[in-house]
């Protein structure tokens, strides 16, 4: 199994995680993209970034 094989297998089991039908969950980890993209740009301050959130976790990986 490649590298690839492995993260697809991880993000499969998030996606099934996230709650809502596809187009929600679409949503949801677009809302969470955005979030990380605002959060990462203060990583050298304070940011506490929720990864327990799988929709949070999808979108980061």
């Amino acid at each position: 199994m490649n590298c690839f094989q492995i993260i697809k297998s991880v993000l499969d089991e998030a996606y099934v995680q996230i709650p809502g039908d596809e187009a929600k969950k679409d949503e949801v980890i677009n809302d969470a993209l955005e979030y990380l993209r605002g959060e990462y740009c203060h990583l050298s301050q304070e940011c506490n970034i929720d990864y327990s959130d799988p929709t949070t976790r999808f979108a980061y990986i």
